[in-house]
C-alpha cells in the first residue's frame, strides 16, 4: 500500500476561469518558479515574481499538470519551493480530480508532502470535515516521521479556520474531540487566531491558550518565538482596557511566576506585551502599572519589569533619562534599580553617543546616592564585564573623593581584569555612531498615513499571501514603489517607521529609493526623525544594497565615514557574522562587506580580489568568503586559494599553539575551482601530499574535490580517488574549528 492511502472521491471541481494564454513549456515554467524562489534584491523579486505569478495564473489544468510532473521528477530544482506550493494551489482550484490524482504519482515522500498540504489546505476551505479525514490518514505513525507531522499541522491549520469563520468560538469546544488531539489541536487554534477580527475573539482565544485545559496549546519557538506575546498584543490593540481587565484577573497584581516552566512564563508575557503596547499611549501610566503587577521577592521578574518601565520613560534615545531616573527613585526595591542602571551601562553595542551621554548623566545622579547605592552600581556593572573604571569621568564623578577613587578602581580591576581580557563580540556593535536627533516630530497627513497602510497590507500580500491570485495583487505595493519619486517614498516611510521598527515593507521603500538616489537616500537617513538603532538598521540597508550597484562610490564613502569617525570600524569584521539571531530583525555592519564583495566581483573577479586586499584587515573575511563561493575564472580560485594558505602560514608563526582550520575556509573555494576546472583543482591539491590521506574523511578537501569532481564526471573522480587510496595511507583530516592543543573547547574561528 503506498505511503499517501487514501485517495478520496472529489467534489464537483469548480470550473476553469484561468486565461488560455499561451502555455509555456514545462522546463521553462518551472524554470520561472525556481528564478522567483531564489530572487532575493528588491529588482530581482518584482521581476521574477511577476514572471512567476502570471504563468501561474494564465495556465489552464494541463499547464500546471505538466510542470508539476516536471517538478516531482526532476532534481535539478529546489523542492521546498513557495511558487511550486501556489501552483498545486492552483491546480487543486481549477480541478481537485486532477491534484489528487497527480499526488498519487508523486515521485518521493517530500514531493508529496509539498503538494498534499497545498491541495489539501485548498480543499479545507470548502469542505473542512473531508480534509479532517485526510489529515487523520497522513497522521505520522512514529516520533520521527516530522515530515508527515508538519503536513497534518499545515491542514488541520486550514480547517481551524474555516471552523472558525463558521462556528466562531464554538470551534474550541472541538478540540478535545480531536482524533489526535496533541497533534492537531495547537494547529486547529493557529486557524481559529487566524480568523479572529473581535477583541471578545481575540481575549477568549487568548484566555483558552493561558489556561490548563486540554489538550494544552503547545507553542511553536522556531515560527512563533513570541506567540504569547503576539496574542495579547493582538487583543490589546483592538481592546486595551479589556485586555488589562483580563490579565489582572488570570494574573492578579503581585503574583509570582512559580517556575522556569515553559507555560509559567506566560504571566511575564502577557504583562510585558499590554505594556508594549501601553506605553505607546501612555508610558508614565503604563510604567506605573506594569511595576505595581510584578512580584517583589528575591528571584522575581520585577528587576527586569523596573528596566524595561525606565527605558520607556527614557525614550528611544533616552533624552529623557533624568525623568527615569527621578521615576525609579520612588520604586521600593533599591535590588531591582541597581540591575536597571546596570542595563543602562550596557556597552555591548559599542561605546556609542548615546551610552557616552547617558553614562554621564547616571554618573551625576548616582554621586547623590548614597554610598553603598553607587558601590553596588559600580561593582554589580564590573560583573558583567562592563569596564567603568575606563569610561570617561565616571569613577570621578560617582566618586569625587580621591583615595574612594583608587579604592574603587582597584576593587574593579580585580574583578574585570585587564582591558585585553574581555573584548565585546563585534556582532553586537551598531555600525554607525550617530548623535540622537533632538527634534523627532513627525508630520505627515492623514492621506499619506492611509497611503502608507494600504501599501503595507498589499506589501504582505506580496510576501506571505498562499493564494497567487492574492499575492500577485500584493506586487501593486512593490510596482508603485519602483515607480515613485524620492518625493514621494519619503512620507510613506516617515508614516511606517512612526509607529513601527524596520520591516520588510521599509527595507524595500528605502530599496526603491537607492535605486534612483542612494545618496539622497543616505543622507535622510543620517537625520531621519528617529532613534540611533533605527537610522542604523536604515544605514546598513542602504549601504548593503547600493554596494551592489555601486561599489567603488559605495567604498570611497565608507572610508569617509570611517575617517570622520562615524563609521564603526569593527562592526563590519568578519566575525560579526557570527551568533545570528535567525527570526529577529538585527542589522550587522559586515553585511555590508558582503554587498561590496557582490557589487566587486560585477567588474571581475581579480579586480574584486585586489580590491578586497586594499581594505581593512578585519573587514577581509567576508568579501573573500563571498568570491571564494563566487568566482568564474581559474586565475582567481588559484589565487584565492594561495592567499588562504598565506594567512595560515602567518598565524601559525604567530600562534604556534593553535591548529587552525585551515580546510575549513579552502573547503567551498577548492570546491567552486573543481566546478570550474576539476584537473587545476587537482594540481592544486597534489602539491600538498600531507592533505591526500585524507581520502576516508567526509570533511576533507579530498573528499570536496571528489565529490563535486563527480557531478561533471564520475568516471574519472572515482579513478582519482582510488588512485590516492591505494598510494596514500589514510589519516584524519584536520579539525572543523580551531582548536588550542591541550583544550577541550573550540576557539571561535579566526577573523
Amino acid at each position: 500500500m503506498r505511503w499517501f492511502a487514501v485517495l478520496f472521491v472529489a467534489s464537483m471541481c469548480a470550473p476553469d476561469i484561468r486565461a488560455q494564454g499561451r502555455a509555456l513549456p514545462a522546463r521553462e515554467f518551472l524554470t520561472k518558479l525556481e528564478e522567483a524562489r531564489a530572487a532575493i534584491r528588491f529588482e530581482d523579486r518584482l521581476r521574477t515574481h511577476e514572471a512567476a505569478l502570471d504563468a501561474i495564473l494564465e495556465s489552464d489544468a494541463a499547464a500546471l499538470e505538466a510542470v508539476l510532473v516536471l517538478w516531482n521528477q526532476s532534481d535539478e530544482f529546489y523542492q521546498r519551493n513557495v511558487f511550486a506550493r501556489m501552483a498545486w494551489t492552483c491546480l487543486a482550484q481549477i480541478d481537485t480530480i486532477r491534484a489528487l490524482k497527480l499526488l498519487e504519482n508523486a515521485g518521493n515522500e517530500e514531493a508529496f508532502n509539498e503538494g498534499a498540504r497545498e491541495v489539501w489546505a485548498e480543499i479545507a476551505r470548502t469542505d473542512p470535515a473531508r480534509a479532517y479525514i485526510a489529515a487523520q490518514s497522513f497522521a505520522p505513525k512514529r516520533e520521527d516521521q516530522h515530515e508527515r507531522k508538519w503536513l497534518v499541522q499545515h491542514i488541520m491549520q486550514a480547517v481551524g479556520g474555516t471552523w472558525f469563520r463558521a462556528t466562531g468560538l464554538a470551534t474550541l469546544k472541538r478540540l478535545p474531540t480531536l482524533s489526535h488531539p496533541d497533534l492537531m489541536a495547537t494547529a486547529v487554534f493557529h486557524g481559529c487566531v487566524s480568523e479572529a477580527k473581535t477583541a471578545e475573539q481575540k481575549i477568549a482565544l487568548l484566555d483558552r491558550f493561558c489556561g490548563d485545559e486540554k489538550p494544552v496549546i503547545e507553542e511553536n519557538h522556531i515560527k512563533s518565538p513570541d506567540f504569547c506575546e503576539e496574542l495579547v498584543e493582538s487583543a490589546a490593540l483592538a481592546d486595551l482596557p479589556g485586555t488589562r481587565a483580563w490579565i489582572e484577573k488570570r494574573f492578579p497584581p503581585g503574583t509570582k511566576r512559580p517556575s522556569n516552566r515553559e507555560r509559567d512564563w506566560h504571566i511575564e508575557h502577557a504583562r510585558r506585551a499590554l505594556f508594549r503596547v501601553w506605553k505607546e499611549q501612555d508610558a508614565l501610566e503604563a510604567a506605573d502599572w506594569f511595576i505595581t503587577q510584578q512580584h517583589r521577592d528575591e528571584g522575581s521578574d520585577s528587576a527586569h519589569a523596573m528596566y524595561l518601565c525606565a527605558l520607556a520613560l527614557a525614550g528611544e534615545d533616552l533624552e529623557e533619562l533624568p525623568a527615569a531616573l527621578a521615576w525609579m527613585e520612588k520604586q521600593a526595591r533599591p535590588q531591582d534599580r541597581v540591575s536597571a542602571l546596570v542595563n543602562f551601562l550596557d556597552d555591548d553595542f559599542g561605546d556609542h553617543v548615546v551610552l557616552r551621554q547617558s553614562r554621564q548623566t547616571i554618573a551625576a545622579w548616582l554621586a547623590k546616592r548614597p554610598m553603598a547605592e553607587r558601590e553596588a552600581v559600580v561593582l554589580a556593572a564590573a560583573k558583567e564585564y562592563i569596564r567603568l573604571q575606563s569610561k570617561d569621568d565616571f569613577l570621578p564623578t560617582v566618586f569625587p573623593n580621591v583615595a574612594k577613587q583608587r579604592e574603587m578602581g582597584g576593587r574593579l580591576e580585580k574583578i574585570t581584569g585587564s582591558p585585553s581580557d574581555y573584548a565585546g563580540n563585534s556582532f553586537m556593535l551598531r555600525a554607525f555612531d550617530l548623535p540622537p536627533v533632538r527634534n523627532k516630530t513627525i508630520v505627515v497627513s492623514v492621506e499619506e498615513a492611509n497611503h502608507s497602510r494600504e501599501l503595507a497590507r498589499l506589501h504582505e500580500l506580496a510576501r506571505t499571501a498562499v493564494d497567487p491570485s492574492k499575492r500577485r495583487e500584493g506586487l501593486e505595493a512593490l510596482k508603485w514603489m519602483k515607480s515613485a519619486s524620492p518625493d514621494e517614498i519619503r512620507p510613506v516611510l516617515l508614516a511606517r517607521l512612526q509607529n513601527h521598527e524596520m520591516d520588510w515593507f521599509s527595507e524595500d521603500l528605502l530599496s526603491a529609493w537607492v535605486l534612483q538616489d542612494w545618496r539622497a537616500c543616505e543622507a535622510f537617513a543620517m537625520n531621519a526623525p528617529f532613534s540611533v538603532e533605527k537610522r542604523d538598521g536604515m544605514l546598513i540597508h542602504i549601504f548593503c544594497e547600493a554596494a551592489e550597484l555601486h561599489p567603488d562610490a559605495v567604498l570611497a564613502r565608507l572610508r569617509e565615514l570611517l575617517q570622520s569617525k562615524v563609521l564603526v570600524q569593527a562592526a563590519l569584521d568578519r566575525s560579526a557574522s557570527f551568533s545570528r539571531v535567525s527570526w529577529k530583525t538585527i542589522y550587522y555592519g559586515d553585511m555590508i562587506t558582503h554587498s561590496l564583495a557582490r557589487g566587486l566581483l560585477r567588474q571581475g573577479d581579480m579586480q574584486a580580489f585586489t580590491t578586497i586586499q586594499t581594505l581593512p584587515v578585519g573587514w577581509q573575511g567576508g568579501p573573500l568568503e563571498v568570491l571564494g563561493e563566487n568566482f568564474t575564472t581559474v586565475e582567481c580560485g588559484s589565487t584565492v586559494l594561495d592567499h588562504l594558505e598565506r594567512q595560515e602560514n602567518a598565524e601559525r608563526q604567530r600562534h604556534p599553539d593553535v591548529a587552525w582550520a585551515f580546510d575549513y575556509e579552502v573547503r567551498p573555494v577548492l570546491g567552486r575551482l573543481t566546478s570550474i576546472s576539476p584537473e587545476d583543482a587537482v594540481k592544486w591539491l597534489e602539491a600538498r601530499p600531507e592533505k591526500l590521506g585524507e581520502h576516508d574523511d567526509m570533511n576533507s578537501l579530498v573528499h570536496r574535490v571528489h565529490s563535486v569532481w563527480r557531478e561533471s564526471d564520475p568516471k574519472a573522480a572515482d579513478a582519482w580517488m582510488e588512485r590516492l587510496r591505494r598510494e596514500h595511507p589514510a589519516r584524519k583530516a584536520d579539525p572543523a574549528v580551531p582548536v588550542r592543543r591541550g583544550d577541550a573547547a573550540p576557539l571561535q574561528p579566526r577573523r
